[in-house]
Order: C-alpha cells, then structure tokens, then sequence
C-alpha cells in the first residue's frame, strides 16, 4: 500500500509540476474559464489528461522493456539523466510565447485533441520515468504500485489546468501571463533532480 501511494504521489507531483509550464493547454484553460465558465474548463483539463494517461502509460511499458538488461538500464539511465539536465536549461533559458487556440468545440473533446498530437508527452515520461525509477522513488516493477504512478499522472495534470481555471479571472486581470517565471522555476526543480541523478549513479559505480 506505501509504494502505491507513494508512486502516485510522485506521478502526481511530477505530473502537476510538467503542466505549469506556460503553454497552449494551461492558457487555453484560462481562456475557457473566462469565456464559458470553471465547468467547461475542467472538461478540458479531463480530455488532457485522457491523453497524458494514455502516453505516460506507452512510456511506462517501454521503460520496462529497456530497464530489463543491466548493462542496458545504466546507458538508459545516464542519457535520460542527462536529457533531465538539458530540458531543466531549455526551460531555464526559455521565454514561452504561445496563445490560446480559438475554442470551436466541445471543451473535452478539444484538450483531446490538443494532447493528442502533443507526442512529446511519450518520451518526457520516458525519461522521467526512468529516472525517478533509477533513483528508487517509484517502483515499476509490480502491477499495483505501477498503477498508481499511472493514476497519479492524470490527476496532476488536472489539477495543474484546473488551477490555471480556477485562477484565470484573477490572473487575467492583474497579471501578463507570458511574464510569470514558472518556466524558470520548473527548469530549476529538473536541473537539481537531474543532477541529484548523475552524482548517485557516480556514487554507486
């Protein structure tokens, strides 16, 4: 029962920090909050999440099948290490400038689609599930503490767009949305796991 909360913790968390990030899907949660109200951006975030559920689940499954091989899982988990590093700059270094799309659809179906070509999501859970397995705070090798890491992932990601709902009166009005540092502080939080990474698999050559 600890290691399935504990996995689902950690999906969540890592699930919920991924989606602060500004971009398309938490800005066109605002937009839809403001436009047609809290209900119809939920929908949103859930059709998002649908998807996130969806890919993490495909990411999981390869994670498995490359972590198998010993000499294999310490390669795999030294690039994924590194990418977490680099993707922690980008973020660091980045200046999102993205806008909301225009909203013609029914608001589930459309954070479906939006995630749905967001293929990104497959190797971003790849490599995170990798690592977060590599350094012990998820276990992926049983069915029960597995399912609760994939439970984990959607509710984060709806958490994370209903929060941006939720908040999209009050940010609209005293904010510029492009200007808020999240980028920087979800760049900061990869960077020191990233490397929390590398100086483990040092440490336990």
């Amino acid at each position: 029962m600890y290691a399935l909360l504990q996995n689902a913790a950690v999906g969540l968390i890592i699930s919920f920090l991924g989606s602060l990030p500004l971009g398309v899907q938490n800005l066109t949660s605002v937009k839809v909050a403001l436009e047609r109200g809290f209900r119809p951006a939920l929908a949103f975030a859930a059709g998002c999440a649908s998807v996130e559920m969806l890919y993490s689940t495909i990411a999981v499954k390869l994670t498995q099948f490359l972590l198998k091989a010993d000499t294999l899982r310490m390669a795999f988990q030294g690039v994924s290490t590194g990418l977490f590093m680099i993707i922690g700059l980008l973020f660091l270094t980045s200046k999102s400038k993205q806008t909301a799309l225009p909203l013609k659809a029914n608001t589930y179906y459309l954070g479906l689609a939006m995630s749905l070509v967001n293929m990104a999501s497959i190797p971003f859970w790849l490599v995170t599930t990798t690592v977060m397995s590599g350094n012990g705070w998820i276990n992926i090798g049983e069915d029960l503490p597995l399912l609760g890491y994939i439970i984990g992932i959607p509710v984060g990601t709806t958490l994370a767009l209903g929060t941006y709902a939720a908040m999209g009166e009050r940010l609209d009005r005293r904010f510029d949305l492009q200007r808020l540092p999240v980028n920087r502080v979800i760049g900061a939080v990869l960077l020191c796991l990233g490397l929390y990474g590398a100086v483990r698999m040092i440490w336990f050559m």
